[in-house]
């Protein structure tokens, strides 16, 4: 996969926010309540891996949301 890094997502329902830095790893935001919580996360799992893939294919529930967006998100916390 020939890919430019870093690539943002949001899960469908609003409550994920994901940096995606390359094929191994992403940065997530995660809100409960009204609280946002950033957590780093390496692909270690296959499970860990193919979620990567699907953030990146866009696959429902992942939908593509610009730097901006994300930024917006993180200036939240």
């Amino acid at each position: 996969m020939n890919m430019k890094f870093p690539q943002y997502r949001i899960l469908s329902n609003g409550k994920s926010w994901y940096e995606i830095c390359s094929e191994n790893s992403f940065n997530e935001i995660q809100i409960i309540g009204n609280k946002r919580i950033m957590f780093q996360l390496k692909a270690e799992t296959y499970f860990e891996k193919i979620k990567i893939s699907d953030m990146l294919a866009a696959n429902d529930p992942y939908q593509k949301v610009t730097l901006e967006e994300f930024i917006n998100e993180k200036l939240k916390m």
